[in-house]
């Protein structure tokens, strides 16, 4: 396989391809009861207000826990070191969390299937969902989960 650099240069890229260390399942959507929240679960929205709508929604029997991508870095990796060591915290990120944070997440729940690109809502395509939720599951015991 060749791609075009940017100075019209062909070269050949390296594919790596690495197993998954843990299972991933797909399970029953959560279909807005947040009555069925476990501890571990992260709530993905694509935008800082859906965050701030969602910590509303979160019952108080857990600790909520936020990440997005304008968060001072130092509070993002406060807020996830807080998130790993509570047994009973729930995680409310934006896409954010996709990118090499190390969370042990155990249910990554898809809250929208569409973001704003900057002119308009679309929908998330088919390699940012595996990005996002394959982040299910790692860094803890068992089996990681997706859900809507």
């Amino acid at each position: 396989m060749q791609i075009r650099s940017a100075n019209w240069l062909l070269i050949d890229p390296k594919v790596c391809r690495y197993p998954r260390l843990s299972p991933l399942s797909i399970t029953a959507p959560l279909k807005g009861n947040f009555q069925n929240l476990q501890p571990k679960d992260c709530l993905l929205t694509f935008s800082r207000n859906g965050i701030y709508r969602l910590i509303a929604m979160v019952p108080k029997k857990y600790n909520t826990y936020i990440i997005y991508g304008s968060l001072p870095p130092a509070t993002r990796a406060e807020q996830a070191k807080s998130f790993n060591e509570d047994p009973n915290g729930v995680l409310i990120a934006s896409n954010a969390v996709g990118m090499g944070l190390n969370l042990h997440i155990k249910r990554m729940i898809f809250m929208e299937m569409e973001r704003f690109n900057g002119k308009k809502s679309v929908p998330i395509d088919a390699s940012e969902c595996r990005q996002i939720g394959g982040r299910a599951g790692r860094g803890i015991d068992g089996a990681g989960e997706v859900t809507t």
